[in-house]
């Protein structure tokens, strides 16, 4: 389907993503900056960033300092995974920020002993120009063989 302005000037460009001035639509040319995607232990491919006395959870997380000329678009995915140890005590969590602000978490107790269970979160932001600090972390109680995977992209 294609899309086609209904009527004049003002009503052509209300709305719409794409880039529009005095009625005239403008060819946006995008790219991805800043790219970085990894796989593996959670060791190897976040930093240990300790024990969090609040909810007694051990997180690894991996920090971008992102500065941007104009506005721009964050894309984050992550996902980990491990074994639990103990039933209705291991839990893996896995979180998203942008400026210290969080934009998605979820987290997952598990129900048995020595089953594997995962959990993941994503998120997507719109970034003004300036200097942001972005953020992900995955976190775990009682829980071996730690995996996680993440991606995180800037959309310019």
């Amino acid at each position: 389907m294609t899309w086609r302005p209904k009527s004049k000037k003002a009503d052509a460009c209300a709305g719409l993503f794409a880039p529009c001035q005095s009625g005239v639509w403008r060819k946006v040319s995008l790219s991805v900056t800043g790219k970085d995607s990894q796989a593996g232990p959670v060791s190897s491919v976040l930093r240990d960033y300790g024990h969090n006395p609040g909810d007694g959870l051990h997180y690894f997380c991996k920090d971008y300092q992102e500065v941007l000329e104009a506005t721009g678009v964050v894309l984050f995915n992550i996902q980990t995974a491990g074994t639990a140890e103990q039933s209705r005590l291991s839990q893996l969590a896995a979180l998203v920020a942008i400026d210290g602000r969080v934009l998605a978490s979820n987290y997952d107790i598990a129900q048995s002993d020595n089953g594997g269970f995962s959990v993941s979160s994503s998120a997507s932001d719109t970034l003004a120009a300036g200097s942001h600090l972005l953020r992900i972390c995955a976190a775990a109680r009682a829980v071996s063989d730690w995996t996680a995977s993440y991606s995180v992209s800037v959309i310019r």
